[in-house]
């Protein structure tokens, strides 16, 4: 309602029209709001009007995130005659400034199962507003984290996330969950970044995360309560097995 802004001016007179349909000398730019919306058309009628020719400019057609197309129509000329209604007609078409944004992820030192990992590290992006963008580019107000699994793993062992038909403007990317069981997070990983989104352009976050695998000391202790066996027989009689549980892996 604020940002359409337009002039209406007898060419013959050289006279600027109010909303309201009072003269004026100077030009007056004249608010959208003054407008009455009738299916989807915006019209502004003046009765009464001096005859003469018309001219209407639309003074501002700048939208935030809206670049205006050239096919639109943001002036017109009509001459007013007695008894008689003359109809200028307008037209404003928008393209929404969108572009891309691209998060690569790379994982250092991590040996767990692909099903773990893709449920175990989430991330949120943001906008200005306030407001949260999923894998479609869709936005939120509710907090929505984004899953590994909803990334494509190259062939080098990264991941990468694009997602298209995003809104221009800045962004920030966290990473709300680095933990994985096992491993420690070390200081040299980087879990957040920003980038500015252009229109036609790609932004991209590079993420990185680096682990070391926890580890301790295992210990077996042995007691065999046997008489008369010798050590060499023990030795070759008694076999184990050590398997991690957990990883599944033997040791």
């Amino acid at each position: 309602n604020g940002a359409l802004t337009f002039t209406v001016q007898n060419k013959t007179t050289g006279k600027y029209l109010t909303a309201d349909g009072k003269l004026s000398d100077k030009a007056v730019e004249i608010t959208l709001d003054k407008f009455t919306k009738k299916d989807g058309i915006y019209v502004l009628e003046f009765t009464d009007v001096a005859l003469g020719e018309y001219e209407v400019n639309e003074t501002n057609s700048d939208l935030a995130g809206y670049t205006l197309k050239s096919t639109s129509v943001t002036n017109g000329t009509k001459k007013v005659e007695s008894g008689k209604q003359a109809v200028i007609e307008l037209k404003d078409e928008y393209a929404q400034n969108v572009g891309s944004i691209q998060i690569t992820k790379t994982i250092d030192g991590l040996n767990i199962t692909e099903e773990e990992f893709n449920g175990a590290i989430k991330f949120t992006i943001m906008n200005e507003a306030g407001e949260y963008l999923n894998a479609k580019g869709e936005t939120s107000k509710e907090k929505v984290e984004i899953t590994l699994k909803e990334f494509t793993k190259q062939t080098d062992g990264t991941y990468v996330l694009t997602i298209n038909g995003v809104e221009t403007g800045n962004y920030k990317v966290t990473e709300t969950n680095a933990a994985v069981t096992g491993y420690d997070l070390e200081g040299t990983s980087k879990t957040s970044g920003e980038a500015a989104v252009m229109t036609g352009k790609t932004a991209t976050v590079e993420l990185k995360n680096v682990y070391t695998e926890q580890k301790g000391d295992l210990k077996i202790t042995k007691t065999v309560d046997a008489e008369n066996v010798t050590e060499a027989e023990l030795n070759g009689a008694l076999t184990f097995t050590v398997q991690n549980k957990t990883t599944g892996k033997y040791l």
